[in-house]
């Protein structure tokens, strides 16, 4: 192997390159009771290794729309939920390594981390 050969793992199958670094990794709600209303944040989610969709608390949906904005990743949806609105996710870095993230919603914030809590 020579070292002109790229090292970098870009897959050319990464439809959104700003996800890629979170791909592939379940993100699990820390203190999910804590929030305000729960029911606004799922359990866990996963973005697929080849980011064209996402996994929130079991249930796959394309991701049609990414729009990364002072520091906020928003994903919107294919399908929509209640009257076609679609899925709306937006998240942001915790910290330096991509271990965790920040979930918004509303207004409304919680903590994901890829380590489970016990």
């Amino acid at each position: 192997m020579s070292s002109s050969e790229s090292t970098s793992n870009v897959q050319p199958s990464v439809k959104y390159p700003v996800l890629q670094k979170y791909a592939g990794k379940t993100y699990y709600a820390v203190n999910r009771d804590s929030a305000e209303v729960p029911d606004m944040f799922p359990t866990s989610f996963t973005i697929t290794s080849d980011t064209a969709s996402i996994t929130i608390d079991g249930k796959q949906e394309l991701i049609r729309d990414v729009s990364s904005d002072s520091g906020f990743i928003a994903l919107t949806g294919e399908m929509g939920h209640t009257m076609g609105t679609g899925l709306s996710f937006e998240f942001r870095p915790l910290g330096v390594n991509n271990d965790a993230v920040e979930v918004i919603n509303q207004g409304q914030y919680l903590a994901y981390s890829t380590t489970m809590s016990e």
